[in-house]
């Protein structure tokens, strides 16, 4: 699926816990909750297993963050594509987040 599947928001805060994400399937885009209900699964299941290395580094700088996932399809996702674009999210969030961090530091 070419494009972009999920659009992610995020603001960092000063502590060090784990990462805290919002997950949200608009109705607009996928009417049936079932099928919502199977995104939001899929994406969780893809940042359970790609987080480790995003959480790791920010620990390591004593900060943490709230993440935010909008869904942006009218289709149901392989899990393939989802965990591909969420490690796309994770790469591109971790070096906008550490950038900000080191200005304000």
């Amino acid at each position: 699926m070419p494009g972009k599947s999920f659009s992610a928001c995020f603001k960092v805060i000063e502590a060090e816990t784990a990462p805290q994400y919002l997950l949200s399937v608009p109705k607009k885009k996928l009417k049936k909750a079932p099928d919502r209900n199977r995104v939001k699964r899929l994406l969780r299941e893809a940042i359970r297993v790609n987080q480790q290395d995003f959480t790791a580094e920010l620990k390591s700088r004593g900060i943490s963050a709230q993440i935010a996932f909008i869904y942006l399809r009218k289709e149901l996702p392989p899990f393939s594509a989802v965990e591909e674009e969420i490690k796309e999210h994770f790469s591109r969030l971790k070096k906008r987040i550490l950038a900000n961090y080191e200005d304000t530091v």
